[in-house]
């Protein structure tokens, strides 16, 4: 699926058409419950390489996001998830996590070798970011959570301006340099995510957790004709939900588009626009005017 959206990097710049490129979209609904994941599926893999051992995680239906299944996470488990060899590029990744205890996963450079990032959910109930060596030194507190309930995770890896953005639910909590490492070299590299059954380490006394509705993707750009627009600016940024847009030409319509690409409120005035209703997050506004289309980003934090 590909959708494609148009950005702005700047008044007197260049439009460019953005398409996205599905790598991984899994959602464990194709799998038997109760039975090792990577036995059934030709996307999965574990650390050892053998099928059906302690390391190999069950599907389960004890909790789910969206359909019947999701994958557990339990003690030995360790899962590789392969994205590809990537050394250039934009990506999203994004999946859901149910934490009955605790939590560890991690993105790598390299498969096996290379650890761009780790991300732990403790039994303080804290996330903490890390990806530079010495865990006690350089842990990063980004969010904390709930057991028992479902959270969202975005990473948006740009390894071209080296920079990996994390969102947790909708909300951007940290950024840093992608091509840092907390294990093995440094680099530029996105091949694999890791789910481990972490025990003993850096606060996490127990993994025991859910994962859902996996979706990774790749951001391609392409150039397009060059246009000429209006200067358009929104206020207050960041934002209750209330705002106004306000344009040097004819605004046509004003619509709201969420993280997902999709369009979630459309407007056709510039002022007492109010999107309080929606959750928390990074929105990007979209105003069309007779000159030409703007995207803007707006922080709504209520």
């Amino acid at each position: 699926m590909k959708k494609i959206y148009l950005i702005m990097c700047a008044t007197s710049l260049s439009l460019v058409a953005q398409a996205q490129t599905v790598l991984v979209d899994e959602d464990f609904e194709s799998y038997a419950s109760n039975q090792s994941v990577a036995q059934q599926s030709t996307l999965w893999e574990t650390w050892s390489g053998s099928l059906g051992g302690s390391d190999d995680a069950i599907v389960s239906s004890d909790a789910a996001l969206s359909g019947s299944n999701s994958l557990l996470i339990y003690h030995d488990n360790d899962m590789i998830l392969p994205i590809g060899n990537y050394n250039s590029g934009h990506f999203i990744i994004e999946f859901n996590a149910y934490m009955i205890e605790e939590a560890y996963f991690n993105v790598m450079h390299t498969c096996k070798s290379s650890w761009a990032f780790d991300l732990y959910m403790t039994s303080s109930d804290e996330i903490v970011y890390l990806d530079e060596p010495n865990a006690s030194a350089n842990n990063v507190l980004i969010d904390s959570y709930t057991n028992n309930e479902w959270v969202n995770f975005r990473f948006d890896i740009n390894i071209d301006l080296d920079s990996v953005t994390t969102y947790i639910n909708n909300v951007k909590r940290h950024q840093s340099v992608f091509s840092n490492a907390v294990t093995g070299s440094t680099g530029s590299g996105l091949t694999c995510m890791n789910f481990y059954g972490l025990a003993g380490f850096n606060g996490v006394d127990h993994s025991n957790y859910h994962i859902d509705d996996i979706l990774i993707t790749q951001l391609n750009t392409s150039d397009v004709e060059e246009l000429k627009v209006a200067d358009v600016s929104i206020y207050p940024n960041p934002s209750n939900g209330n705002f106004e847009v306000k344009s040097t030409a004819v605004i046509k319509q004003i619509s709201v588009v969420d993280y997902l690409g999709q369009e979630v409120v459309q407007f056709e005035t510039e002022s007492n626009l109010d999107i309080s209703q929606l959750a928390n997050g990074i929105y990007q506004v979209i105003v069309e005017t007779e000159s030409g289309v703007v995207r803007k980003e707006l922080v709504v934090n209520h």
